[in-house]
């Protein structure tokens, strides 16, 4: 007997986000990174795709285009972190709490003189510094970008050469902030900081399509089981811990905000990529590079918030009853 679908009516709820991805569209507003695209883009390019747990996929707009990671790496690399040293150690070196690198108040640090979480750049600085810190950089990264492939079901990775080079050349922030951690005594003994801040970029510089970072999503809606290959990338409990960050952190300082009103675990990325996790569901992925004032995807904020408007995908939405009104993909609405 085969197994019911995830979704079990694909076509219905293809035919919604198609509706969404429409809507959104039209909304070009918003300003490239002006390091990746110093150029600007006149017609930017817009892609949704959508993976769920058992591998069910829609493609929209641009989706074969390829771009890099950015800070999408930094949930995985805090995943990484957690795998190899554990969340004890982990967290001696990096907190979990909202907070900016806010260089003009000081607040880069939290006040126990460490990165406020994993999902901004000191902690991402800081995660990066955990992973096999007796490793060259080269081996870390290819240590990394197999995890990667294998959270993109089984594929190869290209690495993003131009993307890296312009990202080193605007580090400066990124080196300041390396050099108060030091200061501040937050990093583990005989850390490296060109070594530590040159391996942040150099994650950030993985290559990915939109299809790829959907498969990632899924295998982390999945609780870190490819829905592909079968995989097992990351434990249950390091996923969990990655999306309760993600939840929190995920979106740069309109986190709070968005955990507010979309709910759905999230990051994004400067080069115009955003995950957003829908547990034991689906992993959905956006490019449009044009970014609002916070640093995210003004389009793939406005889909994923217009996703919840239709779906009971928020966070604390109810499951078991429809007091809200929104559509369930779970349910097989034709047979009732």
């Amino acid at each position: 007997m085969s197994k019911t679908p995830v979704i079990p009516d694909f076509e219905d709820f293809k035919n919604d986000i198609i509706e969404i991805f429409e809507q959104v569209a039209p909304h070009t507003e918003g300003t490239p990174d002006e390091d990746l695209f110093p150029e600007g883009l006149e017609n930017p390019p817009f892609a949704v795709s959508i993976c769920t747990i058992d591998g069910q996929l829609l493609q929209l707009g641009d989706h074969h285009l390829s771009f890099s990671v950015q800070s999408i790496s930094k949930p995985i690399n805090y995943g990484i972190a957690l795998e190899e040293r554990g969340e004890e150690l982990v967290h001696q070196h990096i907190g979990r709490e909202p907070g900016a690198e806010n260089f003009e108040k000081g607040m880069v640090l939290n006040r126990e003189n460490l990165p406020h979480n994993p999902m901004i750049n000191s902690g991402s600085i800081m995660s990066g510094c955990l992973i096999k810190p007796d490793w060259d950089n080269k081996k870390k990264l290819k240590h990394v970008t197999e995890i990667w492939e294998q959270l993109c079901g089984g594929i190869s990775l290209e690495f993003d050469h131009d993307a890296f080079q312009k990202e080193m050349k605007a580090s400066h922030s990124n080196f300041a902030m390396a050099h108060i951690m030091m200061e501040n005594g937050a990093f583990p003994e005989n850390t490296d900081l060109q070594k530590a801040v040159e391996f942040h970029y150099l994650c950030c510089s993985i290559g990915v399509n939109i299809d790829d970072l959907a498969h990632a999503a899924a295998t982390l809606a999945n609780y870190g089981l490819s829905p592909t290959t079968g995989s097992q990338v990351f434990s249950h409990k390091t996923v969990r811990d990655m999306l309760s960050l993600m939840l929190s952190c995920g979106m740069y300082d309109h986190s709070g905000q968005y955990a507010f009103k979309v709910g759905i675990p999230s990051k994004s990325g400067v080069a115009g990529g955003l995950i957003a996790v829908i547990p034991e569901l689906m992993g959905i992925s956006i490019y449009s590079p044009p970014l609002d004032k916070h640093g995210n995807t003004v389009r793939g904020v406005k889909f994923c918030e217009k996703l919840v408007e239709k779906f009971n995908f928020h966070k604390h939405d109810a499951l078991f009853s429809n007091i809200h009104g929104k559509k369930d993909p779970r349910i097989d609405y034709r047979k009732r």
